[in-house]
């Protein structure tokens, strides 16, 4: 017997006839989307920096990095709402190995510290959402994952 709090499944409340027991959200399914929520609005506001703050006109992909960063944004800000209402854990993993390889090409080109902290951001929130109480949490609801 578990002892996780139990909530009535999804349309039991409205109806007021008590469904199959869903599980409570477990933390870890929480903390990888406030994760990924978190990184999807600091990387829109920093949007007007990589476009007001630039000493030369762009070319190539730095010409396109702005558009980059808004749609990668936009999509971790998406897979962490998904997330959250146990909908999907796709999404948010997909934007999550983006940003991982995002880190590791950007930094076999260049090296710097501030790719630290997004990479083991991404990472930690793969390693929370592949875990067993996340995975049976999303079947449960009736979402998708891994």
């Amino acid at each position: 017997m578990s002892h996780e709090p139990q909530v009535h499944g999804a349309g039991a409340h409205d109806a007021g006839v008590p469904g199959p027991p869903v599980p409570a959200r477990p933390g870890q399914v929480t903390a990888a989307a406030s994760m990924g929520l978190v990184v999807g609005v600091a990387g829109i506001l920093a949007l007007p920096a990589q476009l007001f703050f630039r000493s030369t006109t762009p070319v190539g992909f730095d010409a396109w990095r702005p558009v980059f960063v808004a749609l990668f944004g936009a999509a971790s800000i998406l897979g962490g709402i998904l997330a959250v209402r146990g909908r999907s854990s796709r999404p948010l993993a997909g934007v999550a190995v983006v940003g991982v390889l995002a880190s590791i090409i950007g930094g076999a080109v260049e090296v710097g510290i501030l790719r630290l902290p997004g990479f083991v951001v991404e990472v930690l929130i793969l390693v929370l959402l592949f875990q067993g109480a996340s995975r049976s949490w999303f079947r449960a609801r009736g979402g998708t994952t891994f």
